[in-house]
């Protein structure tokens, strides 16, 4: 199918060359990681093939057994963490030593290496440890109009997840907060219009892959104009694809094109392209729009199956078969274990019960395993000294100075 159309001008200003990493997992060119990935599938049973789809929450911020169920009964293939739940009241320092714990959790029952998520968007939305310094939102970097300021404001956010053991940030959105009524992006995005957003969004995205972490954009196909947050609803969206393709495509487009690693699914009704599922349900959305005809390669991951979007409208086994017959390679389910064994069971026995060909499955572990490869994910310890986090303190330092002074300048224009 063709590639989705978007702004000349607009591509030829924002499409930079993809970054060495990304251009090795969308061509597939590095032989020996496809080797590594296929011998590895082939000693797979469906059920550790099932697990490494699940990326799941948990609670506390020491490893119980619970926590390790999760990777001996389940085989989960990535852990989020939130501050909230699992780093604010500690330190530092034990804080790293928690992400260790569950590495090592992991590497007891498995080779391949975890996802350590955590979504670290900036401003009011910011959760790492105090010790760490904060960073703007991203409306407040949007109004500068300085887009380097998302280069280093990206970097800095990478640096502060990389001193913790985290190695996935879901952090970058490039929704277009067009709607002033919109009661869950706002300040989340970069501004109302598909230049800056696409612009600072994809600054940002390049600065965390230099850095080694593996950035996410979200919410596709763009949550700026709902006014219903799908925390708590379902929002619907009466856009047809040429409005789409015109405006809230166009960021995602870009970072295709510049090679992101993983896209996540907006919990959000588009009844002119799917009056019957939302887009992380949507094979429409998912496989016919973004992957056939958008030209994406890497990992879709679905927003957390728990809101209320789609668990108060769905059996979340029902979701999770919707999801992955769609397109969704990983399943996001951030809180109770019971619904997370619930999604695992569902995946596993759609496979047993003929709803869902292993083949898909094996697409999905595919596109994950050479993800983890290729950015040489590792269970190791991690181990910053008080060194590091002071360098690391002092680079954002100089991005937020940067950002100040760009402040001051608009007061006195």
């Amino acid at each position: 199918m063709r590639k989705l159309l978007i702004s000349a001008a607009l591509t030829l200003t924002m499409i930079g060359g993809v970054t060495a990493s990304s251009a090795t997992i969308l061509t597939g060119k590095n032989e020996s990681i496809n080797k590594k990935v296929e011998d590895k599938i082939s000693t797979m049973t469906l059920e550790e093939k099932v697990g490494q789809m699940m990326f799941y929450g948990v609670n506390g911020t020491n490893v119980d057994d619970k926590v390790v169920n999760l990777f001996e009964d389940q085989h989960a293939g990535g852990i989020i963490l939130y501050g909230h739940r699992n780093f604010w009241g500690s330190s530092l320092d034990n804080n790293v030593k928690y992400v260790n714990s569950i590495k090592k959790a992991n590497r007891q029952n498995s080779d391949i290496p975890l996802f350590i998520g955590f979504d670290e968007e900036g401003g009011s939305m910011s959760q790492l440890p105090q010790e760490l310094m904060r960073t703007p939102s991203k409306g407040e970097l949007g109004n500068t109009n300085d887009s380097s300021l998302a280069t280093g404001i990206g970097a800095g956010t990478a640096k502060k997840l990389k001193l913790l053991g985290i190695n996935t940030d879901f952090g970058t959105v490039l929704d277009i907060n067009t709607n002033k009524n919109n009661p869950i992006i706002g300040v989340r995005s970069y501004g109302p219009t598909k230049e800056k957003v696409t612009e600072f969004g994809i600054n940002e995205l390049k600065a965390i892959q230099n850095e080694g972490v593996i950035p996410t954009v979200k919410h596709f196909p763009g949550h700026g104009d709902t006014e219903v947050d799908s925390h708590l609803g379902l929002p619907s969206l009466n856009h047809d694809l040429n409005r789409l393709k015109s405006t809230e495509l166009v960021p995602f487009q870009t970072a295709i094109n510049n090679g992101v690693d993983m896209v996540m699914t907006a919990h959000i009704m588009l009844p002119q392209i799917d009056k019957e599922y939302p887009a992380t349900m949507s094979k429409k959305i998912l496989t016919d729009l973004l992957r056939d005809e958008m030209g994406y390669k890497g990992v879709i991951i679905t927003d957390d199956l728990e809101m209320q979007a789609i668990s108060k409208n769905w059996d979340l086994g029902e979701a999770a078969i919707k999801s992955v017959e769609a397109g969704a390679d990983i399943l996001l389910v951030c809180h109770t274990i019971e619904n997370q064994q619930k999604v695992y069971n569902a995946v596993v026995q759609g496979v047993n019960d003929g709803k869902i060909d292993e083949n898909r499955i094996d697409e999905s572990v595919r596109r994950i395993l050479r993800l983890k490869y290729q950015y040489k994910l590792s269970d190791k310890a991690n181990n910053p000294t008080q060194d590091d986090i002071n360098n690391v303190n002092g680079f954002i330092y100089e991005s937020i100075q940067k950002y100040n002074s760009k402040v001051v300048e608009a007061m006195y224009k």
